[in-house]
């Protein structure tokens, strides 16, 4: 079996679970890296550690405020996006997939989120002066913090609670008569890392700041407030 058709048969399932962001890199970019590293000697943990190393150097960049540096940054921050799936790619085509390289892949994903906002606070800090952008970023990475926890714990609680709610929701109910797949409405990591890089791109930090604290703030508590309601809490 040929290494493509090894990836498309591995990437089946994420495709099903990934937003639209999401299965464009894997579909477009992410498969053609994984299929030339799949011919070296490079483990899943080797691209997890330079995806870690990128995104280090992105926050440089990121934190000097430079117009210029910013382009640097919002490219090396997707990039290093991009090897988050080549690594889970890599594990599943050399059948490398174990409990430590997920755990690394965990670690390293909350790091790099935690860096890339330090970064955008002193980008903003470095091109205004204005200390309040620190209150910002705070209240920002409170949010992808508390994402990930309520995520994290309601699977942990009753693994269907979460997919049942979902499937309830009155969006998801109109994205499927519009035949939008669900999936594509979830705020997932790919699509918030997206809005990220695209203002580090465009010098928008202000706006990444903004739509952190209020969009996805508001995402993990609606998400909280409906699985209370669905697990029949007093």
């Amino acid at each position: 079996m040929t290494v493509s058709k090894q990836l498309e048969q591995a990437n089946a399932i994420k495709y099903e679970k990934n937003g639209i962001v999401g299965v464009f890199t894997r579909k477009h970019i992410s498969t053609r890296i994984t299929a030339l590293v799949c011919r070296t000697e490079l483990k899943p943990n080797h691209i997890t550690i330079i995806s870690l190393l990128i995104g280090i150097l992105a926050t440089y960049f990121l934190s000097t405020g430079e117009r210029i540096n910013l382009l640097i940054a919002g490219i090396l921050i997707f990039f290093s996006k991009v090897l988050d799936a080549v690594d889970g790619e890599v594990a599943r085509v050399k059948k490398l997939e174990t409990k430590m390289g997920a755990w690394l892949d965990g670690i390293s994903d909350r790091l790099k989120e935690n860096l890339y906002f330090f970064g955008i606070a002193l980008g903003l800090y470095n091109q205004t002066g204005n200390v309040i952008v620190w209150y910002y970023a705070f209240i920002a990475v409170i949010s992808v913090h508390m994402l990930s926890i309520v995520l994290e714990h309601t699977g942990i609680m009753d693994k269907h609670v979460l997919k049942n709610t979902h499937n309830n929701f009155w969006l998801v109910r109109l994205a499927r008569k519009l035949g939008i797949k669900p999936q594509y409405i979830a705020l997932q990591a790919d699509t918030y890392l997206f809005v990220l890089y695209v203002g580090v791109l465009f010098n928008q930090l202000v706006f990444v700041l903004w739509f952190f604290m209020i969009v996805v703030n508001l995402y993990w508590l609606a998400i909280a407030v409906l699985v209370y309601k669905k697990s029949g809490a007093p």
